[in-house]
């Protein structure tokens, strides 16, 4: 249901503030994936020096 009595500021202001929140999620999710990276590297070393060792 839309509701057509919304200021063009207030709806502007909205709109902003949705791309502010897209940008935000969108940089944490991409640390997120760097992280995993990060932490899938990190087992594969600790497998690696493992079978090194044993």
């Amino acid at each position: 249901m839309k509701n057509n009595k919304v200021s063009p500021k207030a709806r502007e202001a909205f709109q902003s503030f949705k791309e502010e929140m897209a940008k935000d999620m969108e940089i944490e999710l991409r640390d997120r994936d760097d992280h995993i990276t990060k932490m899938v590297d990190w087992n594969k070393v600790n497998e690696l020096n493992h079978l090194g060792r044993s």
